[in-house]
This record gives structure tokens, sequence and C-alpha cells, in this order.
């Protein structure tokens, strides 16, 4: 996994422009108008052990500043803090998200004949999934916009079970997952993802899923992905 961490910290690195050797430094860092988050109008907050990256469009820079100083990464690692750097927008912060990492060739990602990719006859039945689990799990699953790599499993009653690769790091490779609340416990979201993962040829894959969703991070976890990191973001309008 040594070669994953590397890559993994050279993305972050990019995305914020600093240089890999300083990523892990302890402390707490403002990073203006981050490089690999143009156009994101918030704040996005990176927890890499006892560092705290703070990345911040230059017009809540100042404010940013101040509000960390002093402080440490415990201290700002927090949706609180994250809602503070822009009042009023407590019910735009989502997180904290944890990340976890797999290599494509790690063993216990292996093919299912229940998991496919999604066909075109396949809309209408995710549409009625997407309504049975409702928009907020659909958008923290990732499917808005919806990515080029989807896989479904289902059954006799439609969908039970989707997952999506996003981009990342140049590659469809940011796992979404998102299973109907009937059909939880079976084993059905590894399922997915393991065979998407298997048939998906990028070098690695990354997990991410809100440290309160336990289920999900079950899925990481049974799959063998290693945390390397958590994020907060939050948008400002």
């Amino acid at each position: 996994m040594k070669v994953i961490d590397r890559q993994v910290d050279e993305f972050w690195a990019a995305v914020f422009a600093v240089a890999v050797e300083d990523l892990w430094a302890d402390g707490v860092r403002v990073v203006v108008d981050a490089p690999g988050l143009h156009g994101y109008e918030g704040a996005y907050l990176l927890r890499l052990r006892d560092t705290c990256i703070v990345a911040v469009p230059t017009l809540a820079l100042a404010r940013a500043r101040e509000a960390v100083a002093g402080k440490t990464a415990d201290e700002i690692f927090t949706r609180e803090f994250a809602a503070d750097l822009c009042p009023g927008s407590t019910d735009r912060v989502l997180g904290p998200c944890w990340h976890g990492y797999l290599p494509h060739s790690a063993p216990r990602l292996r093919g299912s004949e229940r998991a496919r990719p999604l066909r075109r006859e396949d809309e209408a039945s995710l549409g009625r999934f997407r309504e049975i689990v409702g928009e907020e799990a659909w958008a923290e699953a990732g499917f808005e916009p919806r990515p080029a790599v989807v896989w479904v499993l289902d059954d006799a009653t439609g969908i039970v079970s989707a997952g999506n690769l996003g981009e990342f790091a140049g590659s469809p490779a940011d796992v979404g997952i998102v299973t109907r609340a009937d059909a939880r416990g079976q084993g059905l979201a590894t399922a997915v993802v393991s065979a998407m993962c298997r048939a998906t040829p990028s070098a690695m894959f990354r997990y991410r899923a809100l440290e309160s969703n336990l289920a999900s991070l079950r899925v990481a976890s049974r799959l063998g992905f290693r945390g390397r990191g958590a994020n907060i973001a939050v948008r400002f309008k």
C-alpha cells in the first residue's frame, strides 16, 4: 500500500498546490483558491492525522485565517467550525466523510453474477430506485451528476442496489453506493462495489462515506479499503 499512499499524497498535494513532503506537517494550514477545487464556492477541510488543511476562496480568506488562529486540528475539524466560516450555511455542510483507498489488485475484489453494468432499458427502474432511496442518499452516493460508470443489482422487484465510479485522479475510481433499506444486510452493496471495481481497470479506488454511515463503512472494511484522511465541505451558496 506504500505506492497507493504516495499516489494519494501526490493527488492531494496537487489539489492544494503544496509540496508532498509538507502535506502531513502537523498543525493547521489555510490555502486560498486551491487549483484542484477550482469553481467550488465553499470551504473544504481535509484532515490527515494531526494536520488540517482549510481551503477557501479569496472572499473567505480573511475570515478563515482569523477563525483558525491559535486552534488545533481537533478544534477545527468539526461541522460547527465549517459552518461558522459562512454564517447561515449549516444546512450545506457535508461530512465528516471518511476516505479509504484500495488497489485494483486487491484480492477481495471479485466478480459477481448478480451485479452488472447499467443498461439503457434500466432507466425507468433506476428512476423508481432513486425515488425509494431518497435524494439525500442519492446525492451522498455521488449519482448527481451521473457518472459514466454505473452498476446495479436487481431482483424481481427492480433495482435493489446501485453503485457508481466518479472521476478521481483522472480515472473512474471514486466509489459511490446506495442500497434500498429493505434489502440491506444481505451483502448486496459489497457485491456491487466488488464487481464494479474488479471490472474497471483503474489503478486504485477511493471510497468515501459519512462517518455516521456505519453500513457503508462496513462495506469498505469488508473489501479491504484502508483509511487515509477525511473531509468536511461546506458550500457558501
